[in-house]
């Protein structure tokens, strides 16, 4: 029981996260189509990723808080930390020929890419204790969950 508690809790941690970037982006819509802009892949791109980055985020937070979708929630939380992370350290490390802008909403206005890199480990760190604490909870059960389990009346008989 505690166990589920501890997933929960950085669940919906990460759940907040994400549905505080969605909001950031469309609320300020202009500014993030600009700083999408801004980033070192062509326009056409920048147009899409504007919006399909959201939708994502907006998965994510869906998959979080829907307790039999949450380990996806939490895999799909931690690709995007995990790519945006590295795309930041890219930029820090002057790997493009010039640096992008943060792209975080109001959290990172006056922040460093090194303040918003060591953020998005904060949270990567929980999704990944969160992702053991199911895999433990699984182990625990005895492998997989009952409703994933293939009842003797479900299997086909070969020969």
């Amino acid at each position: 029981m505690k166990t589920e508690k501890i997933i929960y809790l950085l669940s919906s941690l990460l759940a907040m996260l994400f549905f505080y970037a969605v909001v950031s982006k469309m609320v300020n819509y202009q500014e993030s189509l600009r700083e999408m802009r801004n980033q070192v892949f062509p326009i056409t791109v920048a147009d899409i990723l504007v919006w399909l980055i959201p939708s994502i985020e907006l998965g994510v937070v869906c998959c979080l808080i829907y307790k039999p979708f949450r380990r996806v929630g939490l895999w799909l939380g931690l690709s995007l930390l995990s790519s945006f992370s590295i795309y930041v350290l890219l930029g820090v490390n002057e790997v493009f020929d010039r640096v992008p802008c943060s792209c975080g909403g109001i959290l990172w206005k006056n922040s460093s890419y090194w303040d918003q890199f060591w953020f998005n480990m904060l949270f990567i760190v929980m999704a990944v204790i969160a992702l053991w604490l199911h895999y433990l909870t699984d182990r625990r059960r005895g492998g997989a969950q009952p409703h994933q389990q293939i009842r003797k009346e479900d299997s086909v008989k070969l020969a």
